[in-house]
């Protein structure tokens, strides 16, 4: 795999071949060859880093690791990708580290620059889901099959809006279902009309 310059690429964190090494060497904690190339990054390495690695693989538990690799002087965030995700890593993360979503973080930007930018909406999501299930006939299947599957609806609502999908490119939608698990109970091309209604619904909001 080649690196882009100025880019540095580690991957297979949780490699079964650790060895041993002397950062970290706990009874519960030995850093596999990959990870201990990671905190070397951090220790002394330049630019930037992108770390590839599966779902259940060690990323946030070497990327905390790493984070106590950093001096308390050092200004550090570590934004994840939902609220109950930040809250977890927020108490375990080093009190010099400031732990946020990326949207809280892009908002606070925003604030910063335009104090009288409107309040955050934190139950956006809900209101658009619900109103996707209230758009549909009282009777009809659809309302109780989005009713039962809201948290999925929800998820890939912000998975799309994260990734910049276009609803039209079904088999895109079709790839970020699979990759995360997602079905909804209903074909890609119901799924990327209901997508699509809902990030209409999101930017008129």
């Amino acid at each position: 795999m080649h690196a882009l310059p100025g880019l540095h690429r580690h991957t297979q964190l949780a490699d079964g071949g650790a060895v041993k090494a002397k950062a970290f060497m706990t009874p519960s904690f030995t850093p596999s060859l990959y990870q201990e190339a990671i905190f070397e990054f951090v220790r002394h390495g330049a630019g930037n880093a992108v770390i590839e690695a599966v779902a259940g693989s060690g990323k946030s538990t070497t990327l905390l690791k790493a984070l106590g690799l950093l001096p308390p002087t050092t200004s550090a965030a570590f934004l994840a990708f939902n609220r109950e995700i930040a809250r977890h890593l927020g108490s375990r993360a080093p009190k010099h580290v400031t732990v946020s979503t990326l949207h809280r973080l892009g908002y606070q930007a925003v604030r910063c620059k335009g104090p009288d930018v409107a309040a955050l909406n934190e139950h956006k999501m809900d209101a658009i889901v619900e109103t996707l299930i209230a758009g549909r006939p009282r009777k009809s299947k659809a309302v109780s099959s989005l009713a039962e599957v809201r948290g999925e609806l929800r998820r890939l609502i912000s998975l799309a809006k994260a990734m910049l999908v276009d609803p039209c490119h079904r088999s895109t939608v079709a790839q970020l279902m699979d990759r995360y698990g997602l079905s909804l109970g209903a074909d890609v091309d119901t799924v990327s009309t209901l997508l699509d209604e809902a990030l209409v619904v999101g930017h008129v909001a």
